[in-house]
């Protein structure tokens, strides 16, 4: 990875070619900042625009702060893609990046993080950067115990859970797993093919996610369920129904997740970087199909 600054200031200039070359600093580095977060906000079509011009911009880092709110610090484009399991975007940047290039940016994942099993991308103990997790297993858990607990829990705890626990999870998931919970063609369930060979994922319903909904607050008073026709819910009370439902945002959020890690894992181990062996995270409670 390079740094704006590092680039301009080797070069022999005049004490006269100093206000220039500031200038032309500050417009690439407010280039660079507005590509980053077109990629952190799942902006795929906006983001390619930009490279096509400056190609540049995918081999630089910079700061930038996600629709999560999660904070970075000197990231690529590139590597908060295969950072948040985003295969579209990664596969987007990788046409404009060298294979050196590819090695690099990976390499510094790979030395900083690791892919752990169940918690997604997770800091290893000897550095000291501001990048969460990645993962949306937090959300298996939510809906793995509503679903668990629905008969045996009443009304208020069935709610608070819905609205606070799976709501609050998906507070925090990365832009292209909301734009699977909003596609605006095909259910959440049965699971797309998600695999090498997808076609490009219409990147929507992300200024929407978090905004209220009737003045209700997602993680304080209602949770999404996902699919064509998604809706915001702030309570259930058909059993039969919302275990169908549930379920179906269930294993569609882990069957995501399986198929993102694994894409990631042959990404790194293609590489040299990260073997493919251990467990693919998914969900740990084996909760029987429904009937519809």
């Amino acid at each position: 990875m390079k740094k704006l600054k590092e680039l301009f200031f080797k070069c022999d200039r005049t004490d006269y070619e100093a206000p220039t070359r500031q200038r032309s600093i500050d417009e690439r580095e407010e280039k660079l900042s507005k590509f980053l977060k077109l990629i952190a906000f799942g902006e795929q079509d906006k983001a390619e625009a930009m490279l096509k011009k400056d190609k540049w911009l995918a081999e630089y880092a910079g700061d930038v702060t996600d629709c999560a709110g999660r904070a970075f610090e000197q990231i690529t484009g590139f590597q908060y893609a295969v950072w948040a399991l985003d295969f579209q975007m990664w596969r987007m940047i990788k046409q404009y990046i060298s294979e050196e290039q590819l090695y690099k940016q990976l390499k510094k994942l790979d030395l900083e993080v690791t892919l752990d099993e169940q918690q997604g991308w997770v800091l290893r103990t000897e550095h000291f950067i501001d990048w969460l997790s990645c993962s949306w297993y937090p959300l298996i858990k939510a809906l793995e115990e509503y679903i668990k607990n629905y008969t045996i829990w009443n009304v208020t705890q069935r709610d608070n859970h819905w609205c606070q626990q799976v709501g609050g999870a998906q507070l925090i998931l990365p832009a292209h797993v909301i734009n699977e919970y909003r596609h605006p063609t095909r259910p959440f369930y049965p699971c797309p093919k998600w695999g090498n060979e997808e076609v490009t994922l219409p990147r929507t319903g992300i200024a929407e996610w978090c905004e209220p909904v009737s003045d209700q607050k997602l993680g304080g008073h209602f949770a999404w369920e996902g699919g064509v026709g998604w809706v915001h819910v702030t309570e259930h009370s058909d059993m039969s129904k919302v275990y169908f439902r549930q379920w179906k945002d269930l294993h569609a959020v882990s069957e995501l997740l399986k198929s993102r890690t694994e894409q990631a894992r042959q990404l790194l181990d293609s590489v040299g970087l990260v073997a493919t062996s251990g467990n693919i995270p998914t969900s740990n409670t084996q909760i029987p199909k429904p009937r519809p």
